[in-house]
């Protein structure tokens, strides 16, 4: 029997075709955070416009997530630095009271959590002229063996970087992307969360057989997409919300769907703090990739361990999986 989940991929892919049929050539209005202008202080990232964030399996992601917790507790206890597995422990603690059906306590240490959330270490990394130092493994390189890497951000352009490995006699360019961060401050931070929910609930990017679309194309939401979306942040995953009549109330042209200037006024007015709360539920870590021919390194920035990037291997086509990985360290953090 197919489970929940699979059910509502299913229905995902199904209403795909029709509905990009309808505002794919379309232009939407870009929403008010695809124009943001620079920033000052800590959180300095000017956004002209929101680069799309990174596809990955759920399977796979859910096996990198796995070694990143298990490589970072490893990789902070040889350092003497235990200290940092008592957010995830916290975190674990949610998870399990939510499972027991203790919501109310669950969500009151949730609440007690963001309330103590500090800015994300990785805000403004990758930046020009970091140089990042790790090691990588894969089946096919070496015999498995372990390799140095080292990768220096371009001093112009964080988009390029050097990537190099004296025992595994390869050095060249690769082309770094990552995924926007999610500001820590307002508005910016409603901006970004917003824009990633629209992208990560989008039916054509939920598609992998399809291109990835861009900011414009994530810049509304269709009914069926919507009704996803609060079923997956609500206690009741079969929820059916909003209504037909709702939603045409909210949009002002239904059939090209929700913009996201238009959800955030909506959800707002009833909680103005309903994307804190949801946001956790949807997130799934920012991403990054270093690709060049032979390779593609997909991993995420480690939120618990600052200063690491942690992920699997891509080599000549091989995904290594468990088998073919990498841990980078931002050289210099003290982590």
């Amino acid at each position: 029997m197919a489970s929940k989940g699979r059910r509502l991929t299913v229905i995902f892919l199904a209403a795909v075709a029709a509905w990009t049929s309808c505002v794919l050539h379309d232009n939407f209005h870009a929403f008010i955070g695809s124009s943001s202008g620079s920033r000052c202080g800590s959180d300095s990232i000017a956004r002209s416009a929101y680069n799309t964030i990174l596809r990955r399996d759920p399977w796979v992601n859910k096996r990198l997530q796995s070694y990143g917790k298990q490589a970072i507790r490893l990789e902070t206890r040889q350092a003497g630095q235990e200290s940092l597995e008592v957010d995830v422990k916290l975190n674990a603690k949610v998870a399990k009271l939510r499972s027991l059906g203790l919501f109310e306590k669950a969500d009151e240490l949730e609440a007690n959590i963001l309330a103590k959330r500090k800015v994300a270490w990785h805000l403004n990394h990758p930046a020009v002229g970091e140089v990042w130092e790790g090691y990588l493994d894969h089946p096919d390189l070496q015999g498995g063996a372990r390799v140095d890497i080292a990768l220096v951000l371009d001093q112009t352009d964080p988009s390029k970087a050097m990537m190099s490995s004296v025992a595994g006699g390869f050095e060249g360019p690769v082309d770094v992307q990552p995924d926007f961060p999610i500001s820590a401050d307002y508005p910016q931070r409603l901006e970004d969360m917003t824009a990633y929910m629209f992208m990560k609930m989008n039916p054509i990017w939920r598609d992998f057989e399809q291109a990835v679309p861009s900011d414009e194309d994530c810049s509304r939401l269709p009914l069926f997409a919507l009704r996803a979306f609060f079923a997956q942040v609500s206690v009741d995953n079969d929820v059916v919300y909003p209504s037909v009549e709702e939603f045409d109330k909210v949009c002002a042209e239904p059939a090209k769907g929700m913009s996201r200037e238009e959800f955030v006024k909506w959800v707002l007015a009833d909680d103005p703090n309903y994307m804190e709360s949801a946001f956790p539920k949807v997130d799934t870590g920012r991403r990054i990739q270093i690709s060049e021919e032979d390779f593609v390194l997909d991993g995420d920035f480690q939120e618990e361990a600052p200063g690491y990037i942690v992920g699997f291997v891509d080599f000549q086509g091989n995904p290594g999986g468990e088998k073919g990985k990498f841990i980078l360290k931002l050289a210099g953090q003290n982590a």
